[in-house]
Parts: C-alpha cells; sequence; structure tokens
C-alpha cells in the first residue's frame, strides 16, 4: 500500500487519531501475515500452489523470506538501477546487479 508522504504542521486530533488508527491498522495486519508465513501454500482443497518473490524491492527483506518462496517471479530491475548514479553501462554491468538477487536467491534456497 503506498501512502504520499506530507508534512503536517499542527495537525488537528482527528487527523491524529486518524493517522494513529492507520499506523494501528497495519501492525494489525503484519502480525496476522507472519503468523501465517509460515504455514504451507495450498489451498484448502489441499492442492499446493508456488510462490513467486517479486524481487529487487528490499534484499533484506528478500534473504529472510529465504527457502519460503518457490522463485523469483518478477525481478524489480528498476529499483537497483535507482539507487546507482546512472544506469548501468554495458550488459556486464547490468548482469552483475541481476546475477547477485540470483546467486542469493540459490544460495538460500539449498
Amino acid at each position: 500500500m503506498a501512502i504520499a508522504v506530507e508534512l503536517l504542521v499542527d495537525p488537528e486530533p482527528v487527523l491524529i487519531q486518524e493517522y494513529q488508527r492507520l499506523i494501528s491498522e497495519e501492525i494489525e495486519l503484519s502480525r496476522l501475515a507472519e503468523d501465517d508465513v509460515n504455514l504451507p501454500a495450498q489451498l484448502k482443497s489441499g492442492e499446493r500452489i508456488k510462490v513467486m518473490l517479486n524481487a529487487g524491492l528490499s534484499p533484506e527483506h528478500e534473504e529472510k523470506l529465504g527457502s519460503r518462496i518457490d522463485g523469483i517471479g518478477l525481478y524489480r530491475t528498476e529499483i537497483p538501477f535507482m539507487l546507482q548514479s546512472g544506469f548501468p553501462s554495458g550488459r556486464r554491468s547490468r548482469w552483475r546487479s541481476i546475477k547477485g538477487m540470483l546467486q542469493m536467491f540459490k544460495r538460500l534456497n539449498r
């Protein structure tokens, strides 16, 4: 969920309450998701489903997921490239960036 970033100087109490409610809701949703993360990925019928990672957004978080994912469904190349001073020149530079993610995934799923 994306939330716009704004600086509110001296907000009304009702607005503060609303943001506190939203924060509490997000914390509860995260807690519920964390409780279920170690459960098998399967339908009520028992059929197993693959969980694919949307990789490239947060390497630290992705490393924690490790063996709980079945593969990389999408590698978001724009994020690592935006964090660099410019777009990598040449195929080798781009490949090194992608190769790091693939090696991390391979290492975690042994």
